[in-house]
């Protein structure tokens, strides 16, 4: 074999925040677990949404697929049925995963829908499928496939007054106000659409 061992050199940073601290980033999204993806399928589609129970404000957003992920779009819908775009990635690349962070926060009121749309290909037109001959379904595994979508978020109106000193809370400013009793901030379950029935294939 010409493979040889390596040492690499990691290094982890950790940044503690210091003095006042009024917002806590906490995390939406949404998963998928039922898969069946056909051999040749071209555009898997799968579309999720979460229900908001808090306004918040959104920071970023990322997804994480398999090989055969090609595109994802999230995108929130507001009570009054406007919808507002979050990120549209038209080519995903399992190799180069990232966290999309906005240009400026979007601010979107209590019960609004998160929503999410995934495409994968799983035809010999997509080069990272590894064999576009067989039956996909979820797992663990990068020859298998998932659906894992995030989206750093801070309660718009949070308002902690926390006074942090050496990486802990030391006291709160006078006007703090108690933070929100949980973390979880959408809805559960989490509600997803079939599948186009059919699809293409690389044969269409």
């Amino acid at each position: 074999s010409d493979l040889e061992p390596v040492t690499d050199h990691m290094r982890f940073g950790v940044k503690f925040a210091k003095g006042r601290v009024d917002q806590l980033i906490r995390t939406i999204g949404t998963y998928h677990t039922k898969f069946d993806i056909a051999p040749g399928q071209r555009d898997y589609a799968v579309d999720t949404e979460a229900a908001l129970l808090y306004p918040v404000s959104i920071l970023s957003s990322g997804i994480h697929m398999h090989l055969r992920g090609y595109a994802y779009r999230a995108s929130v819908e507001l009570p009054d049925g406007t919808e507002k775009l979050v990120t549209d990635v038209p080519r995903y690349d399992f190799n180069w995963q990232s966290n999309y962070q906005l240009a400026e926060p979007l601010h979107v009121p209590k019960g609004s829908k998160y929503k999410v749309r995934a495409v994968w290909d799983n035809s010999d037109q997509n080069p990272t499928v590894p064999n576009p001959e067989i039956n996909v379904v979820y797992g663990e595994w990068t020859d298998n496939e998932m659906l894992n979508s995030w989206s750093h978020v801070v309660v718009t109106d949070e308002h902690l007054g926390f006074n942090i000193e050496n990486g802990v809370v030391a006291d709160i400013f006078d006007d703090g106000k108690p933070g929100i009793k949980t973390n979880m901030l959408q809805g559960l379950p989490i509600t997803t659409s079939a599948p186009p029935v059919g699809g293409t294939t690389a044969s269409d």
